[in-house]
């Protein structure tokens, strides 16, 4: 890579400009956007002079041949910034040394450098913002007359809570559900296993997002109470899951919440696409090349589930982009006897993200949060009436309605 030259930026910012004048930009961020002046534009800093420094999440964006020995500028237009990833996003390629376009790439996820250093790109002209989700100063309590419930009990009761590509929204999720497990209801600390980025309370920093004080969590302004295990990735997911496997028993309940970002297919019905999961493994090497980041899909979860014992109670709720495509694999693959799923979206649909929380799963948690034990059935309905328009929640019972009478209790 080198250096911009400053006439190169100018010509390439200009056209940039006159794109995002097309449209009329009427419509509600959480409806879909109309017109380039609701895409956000990104222009790394540097040109590219090797086609592997442009790294990227998904293994679809090739380069045109005919262009390899061109210095190459990149302009990554975000086509829906309230939406997590994946959803559709463009590469504009101009000529480093001249500013002329070259080609536009159609793409799903951004460049890998856009996730992990954010601070190599610079915006163009003004941001689409996420709006903020109401939600005042979080108080939560415990609830009334817990101590005998639980003195009753004969089963214990887990959480796995998980982020993989995490950014300061989808910590907050975390940090909330976490809170409400401990506090309203009381889990056991131990029995919480909380998987984020790079097994640390850090996120990656997107651009569209303001500057947030770092280590106060925004729902009460307080430090962050979460403890977290391990990484956001694979190998740490897949052995938390299978830890399960000799740990659960009778009259045991399990909750699974995912964060973060997710892919799967692009309409209903696309064939060879499952839902999946985007992980983290490792920091950037220092070599300048791109990681790869893996995917964990929803077959690899579903054959996991089906080596856990029987036991009483699975609760999942997912917020990821594509979560929806975990439901059958769920369902089909759970030996618990009751089985409650809901999703933020559909298996071809996006989850949205709002500025400081998902609005899918801060509604979801807002309503399991109250300190009268709402059963989890009841968190749903609550989720899907209050979410942003954009997100398409589904969920599944098995038994049918079971969650009518599931709690976190």
């Amino acid at each position: 890579m080198r250096d911009m030259d400053s006439r190169v930026k100018d010509i390439i910012a200009k056209a940039i400009l006159r794109q995002k004048s097309v449209g009329d930009g009427k419509s509600d961020i959480h409806k879909g956007t109309v017109g380039l002046n609701r895409h956000n534009f990104y222009l790394h800093k540097k040109v590219l002079t090797d086609d592997t420094e442009l790294g990227h999440l998904k293994n679809d964006i090739a380069l045109n041949n005919s262009f390899s020995d061109i210095n190459q500028a990149i302009v990554f237009v975000d086509k829906e910034p309230h939406l997590n990833w994946a959803h559709e996003c463009e590469y504009h390629m101009y000529n480093g040394d001249t500013g002329e376009h070259i080609q536009t790439i159609p793409a799903r996820m951004p460049p890998v450098s856009f996730i992990l250093s954010s601070e190599q790109y610079e915006a163009v002209g003004d941001l689409v913002q996420r709006p903020d989700m109401p939600y005042g100063n979080i108080k939560l309590k415990p609830i009334d007359g817990l101590d005998g419930v639980l003195s009753k009990k004969t089963g214990e009761r887990y959480a796995i809570l998980f982020s993989g590509l995490t950014y300061y929204r989808h910590l907050n999720d975390l940090e909330y559900l976490y809170r409400t497990l401990i506090h309203v209801y009381q889990f056991n600390p131990e029995n919480i296993t909380v998987l984020s980025c790079l097994g640390t309370l850090d996120y990656f920093v997107d651009p569209n997002d303001p500057v947030y004080p770092k280590g106060i969590w925004p729902g009460d302004n307080t430090p962050y109470q979460l403890v977290v295990n391990g990484k956001g990735s694979k190998p740490a997911l897949a052995a938390a899951l299978k830890g399960y496997s000799t740990k659960l028993s009778g009259d045991d309940l399990l909750l699974i919440h995912t964060n973060g970002h997710g892919d799967g297919p692009k309409v209903e019905g696309e064939a060879g696409l499952s839902s999946l999961m985007c992980m983290f493994d490792s920091p950037p090497p220092q070599n300048g090349s791109q990681p790869d980041i893996p995917e964990f899909d929803c077959a690899e979860y579903a054959d996991i589930l089906k080596t856990f014992p029987e036991f009483d109670t699975m609760v999942v709720m997912m917020e990821q982009c594509h979560s929806g495509g975990f439901s059958e694999p769920t369902m089909t693959g759970s030996k618990a006897r009751s089985t409650v799923f809901s999703a933020a979206c559909l298996p071809w649909k996006e989850s949205a993200g709002a500025q400081k929380f998902d609005p899918y799963a801060f509604c979801w948690i807002s309503k399991v949060s109250q300190s009268d034990a709402v059963d989890v059935n009841s968190a749903y309905d609550y989720a899907r009436e209050n979410t942003v328009p954009s997100d398409t929640p589904n969920d599944a019972n098995k038994p049918e309605n079971c969650g009518d009478g599931i709690s976190l209790r």
